[in-house]
């Protein structure tokens, strides 16, 4: 229980940062 917890919060982590990088790249491509 308490891993699939841990799992939990790592997928959100990861979707948090992958979301963060996908802006930051949006706005790279709108700059050019």
């Amino acid at each position: 229980m308490s891993c699939l917890r841990l799992s939990c919060r790592m997928v959100s982590l990861t979707s948090r940062n992958t979301s963060r990088m996908f802006s930051v790249l949006m706005a790279v491509v709108k700059w050019w």
